[in-house]
């Protein structure tokens, strides 16, 4: 992103991660307008189910030394308030408003 520094686009995604994290908690549908949109917040969605999500599965509530990330989201994640099959079905909602094709 022009005129951002390296720190700067990393503030701007986990700021953006942590709001799609929150609106999954509370169970809120996450808004979005055409197909930039929705493939963007397919992405930041796959994201958090690769980085997050998946690796805390096996930890049985107990953080992982060697996963770095948000506090915020590591927490929910860890607490089993957010699962995969809740990012999944995030995934498959957005994609079917969209028509965009995913896989699982």
């Amino acid at each position: 992103i022009p005129g951002r520094t390296d720190n700067g686009v990393k503030n701007f995604f986990y700021c953006k991660l942590r709001k799609i994290v929150r609106n999954i908690n509370r169970g809120i549908e996450i808004p979005v307008k055409g197909t930039m949109q929705c493939r963007h917040l397919l992405y930041m969605l796959s994201y958090l189910l690769q980085n997050f999500v998946i690796p805390l599965r096996g930890a049985k509530g107990k953080m992982m030394e060697h996963i770095k990330g948000d506090k915020y989201i590591l927490d929910l994640v860890s607490k089993n308030t957010i699962t995969d099959q809740t990012v999944k079905e995030y995934m498959r909602k957005i994609a079917a408003r969209s028509g965009i094709p995913i896989s699982d």
